[in-house]
């Protein structure tokens, strides 16, 4: 204000009003005028959305009606399939309906209900019970949301569930067994489970190496890899999908199974998938590799996040026969061992104080666990003679050093392993 317009005194309300309406707002073409991006003013234009409710709020009425279908759900699991004086047909009739009407009234609001921290847990419990048809038409309505559910607390739990029970749907599918209503006209266009996996693929593959250190996308990733490729199911007993959290979290919530009668599910080493699922995980794979340097990888190995996830890669890249590739992730993880070896194979390289720090890190032990069981046999006989022979007395002692020497146990040949008996009796 110009000094000859100031006045002495206290300013009247209606002085500081008339004030206040005669400034205009700050346009964005003025703040680049001054040097300022428009989009220092933007950021504060557009702060409605709420990063633990990406899709809006739910209703409280939905909320409600999602319980009592809990409840019902909690009810019918616990007193199994016959009820007295109700035939089975009829008792299934019954919870078909009731099932079907919550469908029904979950059409549209997945995504919402996904990332709901009271009804993710109650869509967990309704994927049990859906059918093969049912699993698909709910994972129809997630494409385009994948990632954002990927990321979320209470959304990737969903997707884990539908990748853990999906993989029975896309095993059926392989071997020709659809859903009877398939041949209905209004799901006649429905995409099978194996094309929406696709599709799912194409949505996470571009983003992949960021979520291979994220707290919660990290276990969608290596579960989606493991529906791609079944045989890397062995993995599960030795690396947790689920955090610890997660798990207490989900067996406070008592049995998770379906209401009605179904076959029970084949192993998982008997499950079959279609060919091109090689190549989707494959993609997966190299997406990553190209992301990373050989240092960022080795730097994950410690990541408590994200050595899990590197687990399954190598076992990945073991079953894609890719391992024996120089540059290949579990050469960058050896620290060019592998393309040494094939350069000059008699030579013997010299020690790593990083593999040496990977063999006694609580966290990047279990990688190097991983390592141990799929490396070719070459390289192995050169990381043995020098990390493990000649060391065993101290290595066998050590509070995690120990895992890794009894996996090394399990590989040793005729030759190497007299020698290891002498020296662990000494």
């Amino acid at each position: 204000m110009p000094r000859e317009n100031r006045r002495r005194g206290k300013r009247k309300k209606n002085d500081i009003q008339e004030d206040l309406d005669e400034k205009e707002p700050v346009k964005l073409k003025e703040l680049e005028d001054e040097g300022q991006p428009s989009w220092i003013e933007t950021g504060h234009l557009n702060e409605t959305s709420d990063p633990d409710a990406p899709f809006g709020l739910c209703d409280p009425d939905i909320k409600a009606y999602f319980r009592s279908v809990e409840n019902q759900l909690k009810e019918w699991q616990d007193l199994g399939i016959e009820k007295e004086n109700v035939s089975e047909e009829d008792s299934n009739l019954e919870r078909r309906m009731f099932f079907s009407a919550a469908l029904t009234e979950m059409q549209g609001k997945e995504c919402m209900l996904a990332t709901d921290p009271d009804c993710a847990v109650i869509l967990e419990r309704m994927i049990y019970s859906m059918d093969d048809l049912a699993r698909r038409i709910f994972m129809n309505n997630l494409i385009g949301s994948v990632v954002e559910l990927a990321k979320h607390r209470f959304g990737s739990h969903v997707l884990e569930t539908l990748f853990e029970l999906g993989a029975s749907t896309v095993s059926r599918e392989t071997q020709g067994i659809l859903p009877t209503a398939q041949a209905l006209p209004q799901f006649a266009d429905q995409p099978t489970m194996s094309n929406l996996v696709a599709q799912f693929c194409k949505e996470i593959t571009p983003t992949s190496p960021a979520l291979v250190n994220e707290q919660f996308a990290s276990h969608v990733l290596q579960r989606l890899i493991t529906l791609l490729v079944p045989s890397l199911d062995f993995l599960r007993e030795k690396t947790s999908f689920r955090s610890k959290r997660s798990a207490g979290y989900k067996s406070k919530q008592g049995s998770l199974k379906s209401v009605f009668e179904a076959a029970p599910d084949l192993p998982d080493t008997t499950r079959k998938t279609p060919p091109e699922f090689l190549s989707l995980a494959k993609e997966i794979l190299n997406c990553i590799k190209e992301k990373f340097s050989a240092s960022e990888i080795r730097a994950l190995a410690a990541d408590q996040v994200a050595c899990p996830t590197l687990r399954i890669l190598v076992a990945l890249e073991s079953a894609l026969g890719l391992t024996n590739k120089p540059d290949s992730l579990m050469d960058r993880i050896l620290v060019g061992m592998i393309s040494g070896y094939s350069v000059t194979p008699e030579s013997i390289p010299p020690p790593s104080d990083y593999l040496a720090t990977l063999l006694r890190d609580a966290t990047a032990s279990h990688l190097l666990e991983t390592v141990v069981q799929h490396m070719p046999d070459g390289p192995f006989s050169q990381l043995w003679r020098v990390y493990f022979s000649g060391k065993l007395h101290r290595l066998a002692i050590h509070p995690v050093a120990n895992f890794v020497v009894a996996n090394t146990f399990e590989r040793l040949n005729n030759n190497d392993f007299p020698e290891a008996v002498q020296e662990m009796e000494k």
